[in-house]
């Protein structure tokens, strides 16, 4: 999946480990910012802790499938 096909409001599954994720935590894309060719995108596991991810529209999320 790329960074532009993410959907805000859209609960995903973590494939990794990172940050605040573990592997097979539920993420909640609760923001998606579209900064020219970046996308900023704000989660939220099921705990409420928050973190963030970024990346440019064509690269592949490795974060959640």
């Amino acid at each position: 999946m790329k960074f532009k096909n993410v959907e805000k409001d859209r609960t995903y599954i973590s494939t990794t480990n990172f940050g605040i994720f573990k592997k097979g935590d539920k993420v909640i894309v609760t923001t998606v910012r579209n900064l020219g060719t970046e996308v900023i995108l704000e989660l939220e596991n099921e705990k409420g802790k928050v973190d963030s991810l970024k990346g440019k529209l064509e690269d592949k999320v490795k974060l959640f499938k």
